[in-house]
């Protein structure tokens, strides 16, 4: 038989922690209670709340304010992880290049860098692409409503043509004439065309099942 330890027989003055004799006290005092198997049970979310406030109570200010930071460090280096970087995809794709080579000897570069701007949030968002494309220009016109702009990004949405050469097609009609000179909807068909490109060579950069391909 295993003789009981007992520190007071051994001159011992050890004396536990008041945090580990309330614990004592709850586990002893809740020996004769009924675990809730059924987590639907009303009675169990008291049971559980309770728990939750009693190891709260066991915690002092400091040690739970440490360990939410490091929760919060742990919760934010995992979102690091689990959500892509949208924000660089655009610099990876062959859109500036070709803007060099064709787009910004007719549109504006401050045009075309709001329409990368808002490309960048919008791209990952779950809206339909007719909606991504008027989110990309509605700031630069704001003369037209955004039921008109829709209207004006369906044809883009719904082409199946190379998304490049589509926004080509529509500035080489276009390019002949100055920026300033062109109508709102003019310059919308155009800002448009170029989202649509944009958003293409996005997708394209974010994809893992293409291979070097333009859309």
């Amino acid at each position: 038989m295993v003789q009981e330890f007992n520190p007071a027989q051994n001159g011992s003055k050890y004396t536990p922690p008041p945090a580990q004799l309330d614990l004592l006290a709850a586990l002893l005092s809740s020996e004769n209670a009924t675990y809730p198997w059924n987590p639907a049970d009303p009675e169990a979310v008291i049971y559980f709340e309770e728990q939750d406030q009693l190891a709260i109570e066991l915690l002092s200010e400091e040690e739970i304010k440490a360990r939410s930071q490091h929760l919060y460090s742990k919760l934010e280096q995992v979102w690091d992880k689990a959500t892509p970087n949208w924000n660089n995809s655009f610099d990876n794709v062959s859109c500036r290049r070709d803007w060099q080579n064709h787009f910004i000897t007719f549109v504006p570069q401050s045009w075309l860098e709001a329409i990368a701007h808002q490309a960048q949030q919008v791209f990952p968002t779950e809206s339909s692409l007719a909606e991504k494309l008027v989110e990309c220009v509605c700031g630069l016109l704001p003369s037209l409503v955004e039921e008109d702009l829709l209207v004006l990004a369906c044809p883009f949405a719904a082409t199946t043509r190379n998304a490049k050469q589509e926004s080509e097609n529509v500035i080489s009609h276009l390019q002949h004439r100055k920026w300033d000179e062109l109508s709102e909807i003019e310059q919308a068909k155009a800002s448009l065309a170029i989202a649509r490109y944009t958003l293409a060579q996005m997708k394209l950069a974010n994809s893992p099942y293409t291979n070097g391909q333009q859309h």
